[in-house]
């Protein structure tokens, strides 16, 4: 799960940071077949916080910020952004 989901309010877009700590090799691999699937900033894709409301959205950023912090451990920031 996200540690930190941000939303911004000055468009009426929504916007989130969503920031993951100590994900698996496993799960860090998920969020960079995202990005490739995106193709960046390119594509979009569906995003929802509650399963229920889902918004289209793409990456802000055309790469992933991604840290190993400890062995096959890995901290991983994302910026989406509603598309209209």
């Amino acid at each position: 799960n996200p540690l930190d989901a941000s939303i911004a309010s000055d468009d009426s877009r929504i916007s989130r940071t969503l920031s993951y700590s100590n994900l698996s090799a496993a799960n860090k691999d998920r969020l960079v077949a995202l990005l490739d699937y995106a193709k960046g900033q390119l594509n979009t894709f569906q995003y929802s916080d509650d399963g229920d409301t889902w918004f289209t959205v793409r990456l802000k950023n055309n790469d992933l910020e991604i840290s190993e912090v400890a062995y096959n451990e890995f901290n991983v920031d994302i910026e989406i952004e509603q598309q209209l």
